[in-house]
């Protein structure tokens, strides 16, 4: 809260309900704040610091905006933030605007009400500049004439209580100022904590132009970029005030050739044409007797050369043929880890077929959706009932499927040379099922050349030589199975299979690494997170991580070893393992960037409609080169949709992520286009209460997802709350989480229940294995200490609770919010109760007493204005005098509502 009085400032809110309404109507749906990407971490930023750069506005663009606003500095103001909400819009992709701007100058020495404006405007893809300038003309005007409302109490009554220094302003980050109309001192810099200013100065026919921002943030390069496309953009949107805002292109010819020629330079050569097989055959026959596989089987270990394990593929692969295997056609695999899983993979691509991974833990429904929709004539498993999945396809009369026995002695007496090859390079080399939108399972076509292409890009990256040894720890239905095996077996490398059961013991873990004398290892974050916390990694010297977002603090440990390289890198299945890598190191930030794309990958991020997004403008991430795969099995319509033919006459795929380009040609990951989730009608970031998780001394691994409660007739939706999966180095208590998090964040971010696990389970992919977190009760913090109401004040409360959010029962500690009650609901209660209890209940007080115990404490006081001193009656005399420019200020909001901006 700032030094101003705050009793008198409630006085005076509850004297102004008008000015109430319009503010808590304009913020309804709780908007994010607008932001410009920051180039250093929020949470270390010094706030005190501050720093400036003169800037220049185009000389014509000047000239058309002395000429739009007709001498009126007013005008001006609004043609420069309609501006400025349209470089917001471009550099968040949403089309709600939210920023800043003091009260114009008054002509009377007083203390105001308020002295800050929050401007919110849609910008939607269509509009034109002209359109938007008469919106923004009539927001600022509505702003003006509702001015006189504290912005400290209006928080409070959104729900997003605040003090300063404590964090981000919760309403705005950036801000507008004209100084001919505005006085700088009227932001308030004591009280909100913005990152950014733009400040323009009218002399004459001159604008002059200042940006500070927060050191702590941005570079000044980035400040002096953003000012760049703001120039630009103002300078296209004027030339044309009727052209849509979108069609402005606000990069300069220097950032287009940086990202198309620099980020993305295309220093290696083509791919050489080949298939996976044949790479293997020419290893084969060089390095006959070098051991390509080991395995531990039986408590022994098992291991095959290259020769060995060459001639049982191609027995296997002879044999297939005979079944009627080869080019067009799909076999399928379903083996548990081990030597034979390897035997026919590479059977089944030297019999011409495409191979289809299939889990063993796969549930039967899944296994039968992928063999029908794949049309799957032929599976390689093991015959009989020891797999129980097996004996479920072998049940289902409507799979027209042929069982066959990877161990059958058949199959290996045969002719053991490489067989003629009938594959090429464009042919599909393997089917991988991922999860989809609908709910079914996707099958992505890979052929071989996209799979060589990769290994060849990442021999690029990495010096991979005979003598290292790979980790092979992933499913082989997942796609960094390929960088695990490949990448070693065409480098006459050897590749250790890691039993599951490995993976989940630490200390068998480590054995594992140190006996196999491992070199590589390409894993999920939370597996190199526990390979982070080992003793002594051996002889690992290259460590991957890929297939969720890898924090820094998860490789603490990692990070102090000379001579490793530890990766960063990004990639969906479609595009063939990885599309970028980085390097970590010690002088990362905490969000690591993913990279820079690999040899011969074109990355681009695109806007709506397709266009480069400029250097720090988030966009969808689109990946281009020969590593795209063809598409999906069986659904046309879904492949025209996210790939498409464009560089190189190479495919192009829209991965549906967000990102955006850092200056040096690396790329910051941001999420999915569609990451945020609602809660109480706020938008939130999962990561964001993660990351503050994280900063907790005893909290190891976390993971925060929504749930929702079986609770319906509150707007007729689910209760929907935020539950915390927290794997700690120390004990902890949940109410510890709770009181660390109620420092850092508002209380809509803060999780109502949590679940301490001793370990967080993972998938056979290595990722947070959802399914198994749900059979963990979460502990609510409110009913953990659940308590009946008992007086009759209590009563009424709760009786008003359960009414409005529709519970059974709540107890007089439970906080209003962890019950899912938001600021709308809020005031709700406010009125009932008040109405119960035939008085007045101040709706600033429903936010300070949020649970029924601390609400019936303050309602059992005199009521206001009946106490001998302390009621608000006091503080009449200063709210009025507060008040005394407020006339004044609707004539001068009436007589500019009486002229447009723009010409009609």
């Amino acid at each position: 809260m700032s030094n101003r009085n705050y009793d008198k400032l409630v006085v005076a809110a509850e004297q102004n309900t008008e000015e109430r309404d319009f503010w808590l109507d304009k913020l309804s749906g709780n908007p994010v704040k607008s932001t410009f990407a920051y180039d250093f971490p929020r949470d270390t930023r010094d706030n005190s610091r501050t720093a400036e750069k003169s800037v220049t506005l185009d000389g014509e663009t000047v000239s058309r905006l002395i000429k739009l606003s007709k001498g009126s500095d007013v005008k001006l103001h609004m043609a420069l933030a309609a501006g400025l909400a349209a470089l917001l819009q471009k550099y968040t992709g949403s089309d709600d605007v939210v920023f800043g701007t003091p009260i114009y100058k008054q002509d009377v020495e007083i203390e105001f009400l308020n002295t800050v404006l929050v401007l919110r405007n849609r910008v939607e893809d269509d509009i034109t500049f002209k359109e938007l300038l008469l919106r923004m003309r009539r927001t600022v005007l509505d702003a003006a004439e509702h001015q006189n409302y504290p912005i400290e109490i209006l928080l409070e009554q959104l729900g997003m209580p605040y003090r300063h220094g404590s964090g981000d302003f919760p309403l705005f980050d950036v801000v507008l100022l004209h100084e001919n109309i505005h006085h700088k001192h009227d932001i308030r810099r004591d009280y909100i904590d913005y990152s950014i200013l733009f400040s323009f100065t009218r002399t004459g026919e001159h604008i002059g132009a200042v940006v500070e921002y927060n050191p702590g943030l941005y570079e000044e390069a980035t400040v002096e970029r953003i000012f760049t496309h703001y120039n630009r953009l103002l300078g296209g949107v004027l030339s044309d005030v009727d052209t849509p805002v979108s069609e402005i292109d606000i990069r300069t010819e220097e950032e287009r050739r940086r990202i198309l020629h620099d980020f993305n330079a295309l220093t290696a050569p083509p791919p050489e044409a080949r298939t996976l097989h044949r790479w293997f055959e020419a290893r084969a026959a060089e390095t006959p007797d070098r051991v390509a596989l080991v395995s531990e089987e039986l408590l022994r270990d098992i291991q095959l050369t290259y020769g060995e394990l060459n001639k049982r593929s191609n027995q296997l692969a002879r044999f297939l043929r005979e079944q009627g295997a080869g080019p067009g056609t799909i076999v399928g695999l379903m083996v548990e880890k081990s030597l034979e899983m390897m035997v026919g993979i590479l059977g089944i691509l030297k019999s011409g077929s495409a191979y289809l991974p299939i889990d063993l833990t796969y549930p039967g429904g899944r296994i039968q959706y992928m063999l029908k929709d794949s049309n799957t004539r032929i599976l390689l498993t093991y015959r009989g009932n020891t797999v129980p999945a097996a004996a479920k396809v072998a049940e289902d009369p409507q799979l027209d499927v042929r069982l066959i026995d990877i161990f059958s002695p058949r199959i290996y007496g045969g002719e053991d040379s490489n067989p003629q090859n009938i594959s090429r390079p464009e042919d599909a080399a393997y089917i991988i099922y991922t999860s989809g939108s609908t709910g079914k399972p996707k099958g992505v076509v890979v052929e071989h050349r996209n799979a060589v292409a990769y290994v060849n890009a990442f021999y690029r990256e990495f010096d991979i030589v005979p003598a290292d040894t790979a980790l092979q720890q992933a499913s082989y239905s997942f796609d960094v199975f390929v960088e695990e095996v490949y990448t070693l077996l065409f480098r006459g490398g050897k590749v250790a299979l890691c039993p599951k059961y490995v993976l989940m013991e630490p200390a068998a873990l480590t054995r594992f690494i140190l006996k196999h004398r491992i070199t590589f290892i390409s894993v999920s974050p939370l597996l190199l997170n526990e390979i982070d916390k080992l003793p002594d990694p051996g002889d690992i010297r290259i460590f991957i991580s890929g297939g969720d977002v890898l924090k820094k603090d998860y490789i603490a440990n990692l990070l102090k070893l000379n001579g490793r390289g530890i990766y960063n890198t990004y990639g969906p299945t479609e595009t063939t393992v990885c599309a970028t890598y980085h390097r970590c190191s010690a002088d990362d930030p905490p969000d690591l960037p993913i990279g820079k794309p690999i040899a011969d990958y074109k990355v681009l991020i695109l806007d709506g409609r397709g266009r480069l997004q400029p250097i720090g403008v988030p966009g969808e991430l689109c990946v281009s080169g020969p590593g795209v795969a063809r598409g999906y099995l069986n659904q046309p319509d879904l492949t025209a949709e996210r790939f498409y033919r464009s560089y190189k006459s190479y495919r192009t795929y829209k991965t549906g992520d967000l990102a955006h380009w850092l200056p040096d040609g690396s790329i910051t990951f941001l999420g999915r286009i569609d990451h945020q989730v609602k809660i109480r009608g706020f938008r939130v970031e999962l990561g964001e209460i993660e990351n503050h998780l994280l900063k907790h001394s005893a909290v190891d691994t976390v993971l925060v997802r929504v749930k929702e409660m079986d609770r319906t007739g509150v707007e007729n939706a689910a209760q929907r709350y935020l539950c915390a999966y927290i794997v700690s180095k120390s004990k902890i208590s949940v109410s510890d989480l709770k009181e660390f998090l109620a420092g850092q964040l508002p209380a809509h971010m803060i999780p109502s229940h949590y679940v301490l696990l001793d370990r967080m389970p993972v998938t056979a992919h290595g990722k947070p294995d959802l399914k198994a977190l749900d059979a963990f009760e979460p502990v609510s913090v409110t009913s953990a200490e659940y308590k009946a109401p008992e007086t009759d004040l209590e009563i009424v409360i709760a009786d008003t609770w359960k009414e409005l959010l529709n519970l059974e029962s709540v107890g007089i500690h439970d906080n209003f919010f962890d019950l899912g009650g938001n600021s709308m609901l809020l005031l709700k209660t406010a009125n009932k109760i008040g109405e119960a209890l035939q008085r007045n209940v101040p709706y600033v007080a429903m936010f300070q007493y949020t649970t029924i115990h601390a609400l019936a404490g303050y309602l059992s006081s005199p009521a206001p204005g009946e106490a001998e001193s302390g009621g608000p009656d006091q503080y009449a005399e200063q709210a009025g005098t507060l008040d005394k420019g407020k006339d004044r200020m609707k004539k001068f909001v009436r007589r500019s509502k009486e002229t447009e901006v723009v010409d009609g």
